[in-house]
């Protein structure tokens, strides 16, 4: 059990899709899901040894980080997925931190001992190597820090500016997000898929006290209903209704608004 809580962690530390991996986690020992992960020759994998990466003096699996088959069955959801409008990553982090440690690395490990490397931007996310299903089966996500001093989590984004968003992506980009939220807790046992909510739409997000939003089109001004804040409070929140927009409409914004998933209960609640 004790390793499930270092997997899993409270609700809240999970982040949006994080809880899929908690539940997939808890499932290790039942029947797993069916669901396939993104095959790729073999010819395309990167075909690099590095040194070996040490952990406390030997090599392991870090147990506070997810198993590289469950990272590998969302990740290849979140390939699925991706477009213009939204991404699904994985970011790496130092413990109790939003960025990686300086030098962080990591390697994924396959049976026959071959490391293959895996990229990672300045912010943490990032690039896996293609696996086969059956490589990814058995394959060691090994990192070249201490146990239990980094993590991963996912980070699922609405990907076009405030400024730029036009009515038509609203509508495309929240389908999306449930599409892809629904495919992640399809990979769930029933038992456990109540763990995921599902997506509201896709929400704006400003500083708390600034004078609200609007959309703004040739036509006039349109009014948006901040009915939510996030958990900390600081922020105000919308879920956008592209309904009846006119398409030159644009977002007129504090500065500091950003766009997102919204799930009720995760990314915050009803206003008080």
């Amino acid at each position: 059990m004790s390793k499930n809580k270092s997997s899993c962690g409270g609700r809240r530390s999970l982040g949006v899709a994080g809880l899929a991996m908690c539940a997939l986690a808890l499932n290790a020992q039942a029947n797993e899901s069916a669901a396939a992960v993104p095959a790729s020759p073999a010819s395309a994998a990167p075909d690099l040894v590095l040194a070996p990466v040490a952990v406390q003096g030997k090599r392991a699996p870090d147990p506070a980080i997810m198993p590289a088959k469950f990272i590998y069955l969302i990740d290849g959801v979140a390939r699925k997925h991706a477009s213009e409008l939204i991404r699904l990553d994985f970011k790496a982090h130092a413990s109790k931190q939003k960025l990686p440690a300086p030098g962080t690395r990591l390697v994924v490990e396959l049976d026959s001992e071959q490391e293959l490397p895996v990229g990672m931007a300045e912010d943490g996310t990032l690039s896996l190597p293609p696996l086969t299903p059956a490589q990814a089966e058995t394959a060691k996500l090994i990192p070249n820090q201490p146990k239990g001093s980094m993590g991963l989590r996912l980070s699922l984004e609405v990907v076009p500016k405030v400024a730029s968003l036009t009515p038509e992506q609203v509508g495309r980009a929240d389908v999306q997000l449930r599409n892809l939220v629904g495919d992640i807790k399809g990979l769930l046992p029933w038992a456990f898929r109540w763990m995921l909510p599902g997506v509201s739409g896709v929400a704006l997000c400003q500083p708390a006290g600034e004078a609200p939003a609007v959309w703004v089109s040739s036509s006039g001004t349109h009014r948006i209903t901040f009915l939510y804040e996030t958990k900390d409070g600081k922020q105000s929140c919308a879920v956008l209704d592209p309904a009846g927009l006119p398409a030159d409409a644009r977002l007129q914004a504090a500065a500091g608004a950003t766009l997102g998933p919204w799930i009720n209960g995760l990314t915050g609640s009803k206003s008080r």
